[in-house]
């Protein structure tokens, strides 16, 4: 149905179209022929839960702002929502914001299509990781490049095959952001990247340990300062790990195995 309205719509300014639509669901929520229909047409899944000791139908909720004063409370129930947030916070009525308060941003329906294109290619990934990589390190390349995301050379699956490899633990954060640039620039994708550059993340925990062993061994007056107290120096020691294993080494194996070897260290002073 939008798709019929959509064109006359955008005919109108954003505000008017946003007003004239409240007044539709509105009238729809007091006349119950039309009621019926809207309830049949966005009936929402029954997928009860409770938070808070709030019991709610479904987890989809109309956050507040669209209706602020109220108008339309019973049209909007009828598409299925599972709660509406409604009205305002002021003690009195205001005017709000002066013209133009209400834009159309038709490009992000780009961006949306590219997140689903992620998630439909690898639907195990958490939606907000996802997100995350797309308004920060993709959107910083377009920005560097001058382009759209349409014009990205980076595709949605090939971004879900990179975010896949580092949530297995192929490679580190670091390693992905150096692969994200690579394919920005080639076009490649991650596994053949990961695969011609060597970028294999390093989690075996013997070699770990001797990369380790080495930089305490060869900074013993930074092993003297942590003993003597100044702790903060594990980061350095961290730092000069990963630096030693060319940013590959996993994180968490390298930390947990620091803190063994320091803590040994720590036993054997005090024996």
């Amino acid at each position: 149905m939008y798709s019929l309205f959509r064109p006359f719509l955008f005919r109108l300014d954003p505000e008017t179209a946003h007003h004239l639509t409240l007044q539709l669901v509105r009238l729809a929520g007091v006349l119950p022929p039309a009621g019926w229909v809207l309830q049949a047409m966005f009936s929402a899944p029954q997928k009860p839960l409770e938070v808070f000791g709030l019991k709610f139908k479904n987890p989809v909720g109309l956050a507040a702002g669209y209706d602020k004063d109220g108008v339309a409370i019973q049209g909007l129930a009828r598409l299925g929502f599972g709660h509406l947030e409604i009205g305002t916070v002021t003690l009195r009525p205001q005017p709000g914001n002066p013209r133009p308060r209400v834009f159309r941003l038709v490009e992000d329906q780009a961006v949306a299509a590219y997140f689903e294109g992620v998630l439909s290619a690898a639907p195990g990934l958490a939606p907000k990781n996802v997100a995350n990589w797309i308004t920060g390190d993709l959107f910083s390349l377009m920005n560097q490049n001058g382009i759209t995301i349409g014009e990205l050379r980076i595709s949605p699956p090939g971004l879900a095959e990179l975010l896949e490899m580092t949530a297995q633990g192929q490679i580190n954060a670091a390693t992905a952001k150096a692969v994200l640039g690579e394919m920005a620039a080639s076009g490649e994708p991650p596994g053949k990247i990961i695969a011609r550059r060597g970028f294999g993340q390093i989690s075996d925990s013997s070699q770990i340990a001797t990369l380790v062993a080495q930089v305490l061994e060869q900074n013993s007056k930074e092993v003297a300062s942590y003993l003597a107290g100044k702790e903060t120096v594990v980061q350095w020691f961290f730092g000069q790990v990963m630096r030693r294993a060319q940013g590959q080494a996993n994180p968490q194996v390298v930390q947990a195995e620091l803190e063994r070897q320091l803590e040994a260290l720590k036993t054997g002073q005090q024996d």
